[in-house]
């Protein structure tokens, strides 16, 4: 599997990808951990996406702000969103 963070256009987001197509790690996983998964990134947007009838990508956005809208914020706004 593969863990990628990104900051985008439209915020932070992290995608986990199953590298591997004979094993199906990631679904295992999802099906195992899905309400774990749910409550570690509560209020966020997560989203599967599947290929082949096969789970291959979740996709969580986990802060929603986009990198250069913190630019010109005074530090104390800064801190409140670390």
């Amino acid at each position: 599997m593969e863990i990628e963070t990104k900051w985008k256009d439209d915020g932070a987001l992290i995608l986990v990808t199953d590298t591997d197509a004979n094993i199906n790690k990631l679904e295992r996983i999802w099906n195992a951990k899905k309400e774990v998964i749910f409550d570690m990134f509560k209020g966020c947007d997560i989203k599967l996406l599947y290929r082949s009838g096969r789970l291959e990508k979740i996709l969580t956005t986990v802060f929603e702000k986009p990198i250069d809208d913190l630019a010109g914020v005074p530090w104390r706004e800064k801190s409140c969103y670390a």
